[in-house]
């Protein structure tokens, strides 16, 4: 199940995150698979952070996040690009942050592309196959994992793509 929520964030709410991000320390991530890797700042993990406070927004209330982050990719970082899922029992979301880069779509298993927008929000359970595309320029991106149905998809039991 997924669904695509367009203008999820307002570009300036975009822009805001981008600079959380831009005034952290980052890190890299590379899954144990080696399917993707990015650098990214963990807005729950860090004591630096509230990210209630900090995101400047409230339309993330309804989530109840396993973990949260702020991710970046670009053409110097080693990309791989293959299909992965997560935890099947988990859902999670990305907001893309901004659209000042070539290619990057979201692509799930079912050849769905989502091309990225500013504000926009694809939300699916961890267990939807998908991968990203590797991408030239900065692909900036805040990534959720929870536990709950936010949107109530699966009761509605449809995609919404």
């Amino acid at each position: 199940m997924k669904k695509v929520v367009e203008k999820f964030l307002t570009v300036s709410e975009c822009k805001h995150i981008i600079n959380l991000y831009e005034s952290a320390q980052d890190e890299m991530w590379e899954n144990k698979d080696h399917q993707y890797r990015f650098y990214f700042i963990d807005l729950l993990r860090s004591k630096r952070y509230d990210y209630k406070k900090d995101l400047g927004t409230d339309k993330f209330d309804r989530f109840n996040f396993r973990s949260l982050r702020i991710q970046m990719v670009d053409e110097t970082i080693d990309q791989v690009a293959r299909f992965h899922t997560h935890n099947p029992k988990e859902w999670f979301f990305v907001v893309f942050l901004n659209k000042s880069f070539e290619n990057g779509n979201l692509i799930f298993g079912d050849q769905t592309i989502v091309k990225p927008q500013t504000g926009t929000l694809v939300y699916a359970n961890g267990h939807e196959l998908h991968l990203v595309q590797n991408c030239k320029g900065k692909r900036y991106t805040l990534v959720g994992f929870f536990d709950n149905d936010a949107f109530n998809v699966q009761k509605e039991n449809k995609q919404i793509i």
